[in-house]
């Protein structure tokens, strides 16, 4: 929803800017769509490293368990290890 208020003030701006400094249209289409799509490309770029980070934590947790699993086997299988 926030994005869609910031696009919207963001196009309002350009074409504010379009009356008041007297620009070109083609002019000001051509920054607003330029300022879109930086706007679009560090939200893609936020969101990849974001999900790479939460992919980090969740692998780690994931070998945090296997480890542990792991210790819970051996555990288990001490005593007829011993006996053997």
């Amino acid at each position: 929803m926030i994005w869609a208020i910031v696009i919207t003030t963001l196009v309002g701006m350009a074409w504010g800017a379009i009356a008041m400094l007297g620009l070109p249209p083609i002019l000001t289409g051509l920054v607003a769509t330029g300022m879109l799509l930086l706007f679009a490309l560090g939200r893609w770029i936020v969101g990849k490293v974001k999900a790479r980070k939460a992919a980090k934590k969740l692998e780690g947790a994931l070998e945090q368990q296997a480890e542990e699993q792991v210790k819970m086997v051996w555990s288990d299988l001490q005593p007829e290890i011993k006996a053997m």
